[in-house]
């Protein structure tokens, strides 16, 4: 049986394969910066590249049980946007759901089947990457 990990890698690298020529031809990188996210009756179409969406971004990833806000890594908010639109032009266009974002230490710890080192901790700089 696959994990959530695995199969979140899994499903990347094919659609990333799928979607290999076209982002070879690009003469210039895209920015994915819109995000249509979601947690609870909480939900904003987002674009994280202002000041005012990316605090909202964060706020929306925030350690609920700890009550602290984080700052979430650019490039997992990028990944995050090209993924919607990539389900978008499959004509599976989603709202993300957020269920957990940045967990403080304590809250890593009493969550059931958690990492140690989960990408959802902030590292050394105070960056999560869940």
């Amino acid at each position: 049986m696959m994990n959530r990990r695995q199969f979140l890698a899994a499903a990347s690298s094919v659609s990333l394969a799928a979607h290999f020529d076209k982002l070879a031809c690009a003469t210039q990188t895209p920015s994915y910066t819109l995000l249509d996210i979601q947690r609870g009756s909480d939900r904003f179409q987002i674009d994280f590249s202002t000041p005012e969406g990316y605090r909202t971004a964060a706020w929306m990833l925030r350690d609920i049980r700890a009550n602290r806000v984080g700052i979430p890594n650019v490039e997992m908010l990028q990944l995050a946007a090209w993924a919607q639109i990539v389900l978008a032009e499959h004509h599976a266009y989603t709202v993300f759901e957020v269920t957990s974002g940045l967990r403080t230490h304590h809250t890593n710890s009493i969550i059931e089947g958690a990492a140690r080192h989960s990408r959802h901790l902030p590292d050394e700089s105070g960056q999560f990457y869940a």
